[in-house]
């Protein structure tokens, strides 16, 4: 029996193909282990054997077999794909959010500097951080709230008299 009868038998009788597995099996070759290629190239000659032998039956569950593997394949090819891809993903949004972090901690340390110089005014050591932002809004602008969450009120050790 030839191999051409082979194919077209796979093809036919189970809708195996024969093209697109050669074409995952190209693909995998950079990405998955060699057993898990070894494995469907070793169903690709068992059914290809038992098919020159006339056992057609044993060559269709080993050409099945053959199919299964090959899919198996091709989906680990593009979850790997989707790994990286991600990983690319989550690099780019980690450089972004670094410069906004960077941004807003500048903007932070500057709340924080105007909050300290007016914290030391003797009139304003009893007022709140709320108030202290509010006089940082009328300054600077932005959000009253953002900044009253972003200041802290430096410690004072209290005066020996």
């Amino acid at each position: 029996m030839s191999l051409q009868a082979w194919k077209r038998d796979l093809r036919v009788r189970q809708g195996v193909n024969l093209r697109k597995i050669d074409a995952t099996l190209k693909a995998a070759r950079s990405i998955i282990d060699d057993d898990q290629i070894d494995r469907v190239i070793e169903f690709r000659e068992a059914s290809y054997d038992l098919f020159q032998e006339g056992n057609i039956v044993a060559s269709m569950w080993a050409g099945q077999a053959m199919w299964e593997a090959a899919n198996f394949l091709d989906s680990a090819i593009v979850d790997r794909r989707a790994v990286r891809a991600g990983r690319k993903l989550v690099s780019k949004a980690d450089k972004a959010n670094s410069k906004k972090t960077a941004n807003a901690d500048k903007k932070h340390d500057e709340w924080q500097r105007l909050a300290n110089e007016i914290w030391k005014k003797e009139s304003n050591q009893n007022k709140s951080a709320a108030a202290i932002a509010a006089m940082i809004q009328k300054k600077v602008g932005g959000k009253a709230n953002t900044i009253r969450r972003s200041i802290k009120k430096p410690v004072t050790t209290p005066r020996a008299d």
